[in-house]
């Protein structure tokens, strides 16, 4: 296979991508990527039955939830866009993208929580804006975001709760 290892910026937005394999492992120096309006999402739990239907190539995580695997090939990404899919959970990272990652949008997910983020110590703008975010106790992970300076939450069931925004 081809190795990209001058590509910078990736756009496969809209695309009706479902999985990600590891193709990303082709682009060593890509900091730019919109996977933005596709449909990586969550695989069914039946493995078997699910690895020939075109459902994302994952690993499961101990509460039964799917990470896309292909995203832990990008660490060296520092602007990444996963708005408008079908996520369930946060993706697991590599090593080197909490060194790195600075911009993650995750608008228009299906997030509940947001476990995963807070090992992204270079984060500094985050959107979790049209999620299913509804209990304050789910942000917790923010608390170890040191560099986090911009966080969107419109939208999500606890943007609407009365305490919400006590000053």
């Amino acid at each position: 296979a081809y190795v990209w290892s001058n590509l910078k910026q990736l756009d496969l937005s809209v695309n009706s991508i479902k999985t990600l394999g590891d193709s990303l492992r082709y682009l060593p120096s890509v900091e730019q990527v919109n996977l933005s309006n596709n449909q990586i999402g969550l695989r069914g739990l039946d493995t078997e039955s699910s690895s020939n239907s075109g459902s994302i190539n994952s690993v499961e995580r101990e509460d039964g939830l799917a990470t896309v695997s292909g995203i832990k090939f990008i660490d060296t990404v520092r602007w990444l866009h996963l708005g408008f899919n079908q996520l369930a959970c946060v993706p697991q990272f590599g090593d080197r993208a909490r060194f790195n990652l600075t911009v993650l949008i995750l608008r228009n997910n299906l997030l509940r929580d947001i476990q995963g983020v807070e090992v992204l110590d270079a984060l500094v703008e985050l959107d979790l804006s049209e999620n299913l975010i509804s209990k304050h106790s789910n942000l917790r992970p923010l608390l170890n975001l040191h560099n986090l300076n911009i966080l969107v939450l419109n939208g999500n069931p606890v943007s609407f709760d009365p305490k919400h925004r006590i000053q």
